[in-house]
This record gives structure tokens, sequence and C-alpha cells, in this order.
């Protein structure tokens, strides 16, 4: 989601939808790096 555009605070708000409880901005930002990689190779 965050690399498709959405905002940090999107993510927070469509986890607690989806799963009862907020991903950290920390955490966010932890996975999107992670994903760029992948999708940079």
């Amino acid at each position: 989601m965050y690399i498709a555009g959405v905002s940090v605070r999107r993510v927070e708000d469509i986890t607690e939808a989806l799963w009862g409880s907020k991903v950290s901005p920390v955490t966010i930002s932890a996975l999107k790096k992670k994903a760029r990689v992948h999708i940079e190779d």
C-alpha cells in the first residue's frame, strides 16, 4: 500500500480495520524498505 502511494497514516487506519490494531509508523517504514529492495531488483 505504501509503495502505491498510500500514506503511512492511511496504512495505520487500514491495518486497524483489518486486524483490529494499528501498525506503527516505524514498522511501516521498515517494511517499506524491505519491499522496495525486492521491487527495485
